[in-house]
């Protein structure tokens, strides 16, 4: 059996995008995961702080001073540090979230995956998150608010239907780019058939949005 050579960590996280296939197989041999996180918390942290820094957020920021009865630069670096503190402990903590979950739905469906496997592929499979994360920023240059986004969030009113808006703002297209990709690596990720493969990813999708728009819901506020 003939060797492959190693995939460089910056050519898995580039060809996941358009080879996914290929991409994840080869991963299964070689699993990584560093490089994708390191994307992932950077552009997470671009994005939450570039709403503080350009000032889009600078209403909310005294309104929530006057609340507390402090100065709004008391304020505008607390939620600096929120933004830091979110990117590189929260980040990171709900990737580890993810591969436990999708590794659960995959051996459910019969399938077996060491958690350094499940985990590269979820790191991987979140470089679309990440892109939406800097596009997100870049959005929110030309629109001119903080509240640019791409998620169905806007469909409802959150003070009125918190949860189905929790739930809402979770699919986008990146989300879902997200979940194809997963649904792509299942298969030699898991050494899964097609079906039973795409079975596993729906089931970890479900239980991961029920999850998210559980813990989202007390989001719900003024400056949301």
């Amino acid at each position: 059996m003939t060797e492959t050579r190693p995939l460089s960590p910056l050519a898995a996280m580039t060809l996941v995008l358009v080879y996914p296939r290929k991409t994840f197989e080869r991963l299964v041999e070689r699993p990584r995961w560093i490089l994708p996180l390191v994307f992932v918390v950077f552009a997470s942290m671009v994005s939450a702080l570039y709403a503080v820094y350009a000032g889009f957020m600078d209403e909310f920021l005294v309104s929530q001073a006057t609340t507390a009865g402090t100065r709004p630069e008391d304020v505008r670096a607390g939620f600096l540090a929120m933004g830091v503190i979110l990117a590189v402990v929260v980040t990171p903590l709900m990737m580890l979230l993810e591969a436990v979950l999708y590794r659960l739905a995959g051996t459910l469906a019969g399938g077996r995956s060491s958690f350094r496997v499940a985990f590269s592929a979820v790191a991987h499979a979140s470089i679309p998150v990440g892109i939406g994360a800097l596009l997100v920023a870049g959005f929110m240059h030309f629109a001119g608010t903080a509240r640019a986004g791409f998620n169905l969030g806007f469909v409802v009113e959150p003070m009125q239907h918190p949860y189905l808006w929790s739930l809402l703002r979770q699919v986008d297209l990146f989300s879902i780019w997200f979940f194809v990709l997963l649904g792509v690596a299942a298969e030699p990720v898991f050494g899964l058939p097609r079906r039973r493969a795409r079975l596993a990813t729906l089931v970890f999708a479900l239980a991961y949005l029920l999850i998210m728009s559980w813990s989202g819901r007390g989001a719900v506020g003024p400056g949301m």
